[in-house]
């Protein structure tokens, strides 16, 4: 049984320096997770995938004041009432004076939302304007299934 063990153990050792005596002389650091490998003195950062998601969700502009809520604005400013990635997902809704606003996007099924208190309706859609700053702003808007 020892015998097992410690033959193992040699083999797993000698795969290991292995490895690391061809990564010292292909001169290539391995990142985890980013698929690919930077070149020692290489200059240009990994690029990932970022951007925005617009989602395709109509809101008249001119009712916006009616569809504020003070309760989860109020929540919103504490940070018990978020969006979980801020201007990741949002919603363009045209103003009436023609400008067009970009508003964070969340679900009531918790889609994109965190919500400590549990506040949310599971037939809204919560559209929020400065997340993330005292001045946040939550607008809530029952959806055709509720």
């Amino acid at each position: 049984m020892r015998r097992i063990a410690l033959i193992s153990t040699i083999i797993c050792t000698t795969l290991l320096m292995t490895e690391f005596a061809l990564a010292q002389q292909s001169k290539w650091l391995p990142l985890g997770g980013i698929g690919r490998a930077l070149m020692p003195g290489e200059t240009k950062n990994p690029r990932f995938k970022h951007g925005d998601t617009r989602v395709n969700f109509f809101v008249e502009g001119s009712q916006l004041d009616s569809l504020l809520n003070p309760d989860l604005s109020t929540g919103c400013v504490l940070g018990e009432f978020n969006q979980i990635k801020r201007r990741k997902y949002f919603v363009n809704v045209r103003l009436p004076d023609n400008s067009v606003k970009r508003f964070g996007f969340a679900t009531g099924n918790g889609y994109n939302l965190r919500d400590y208190n549990s506040r949310r309706n599971l037939d809204e859609v919560y559209l929020f304007d400065l997340d993330g700053t005292s001045e946040c702003r939550v607008y809530s808007i029952m959806t055709p299934g509720g």
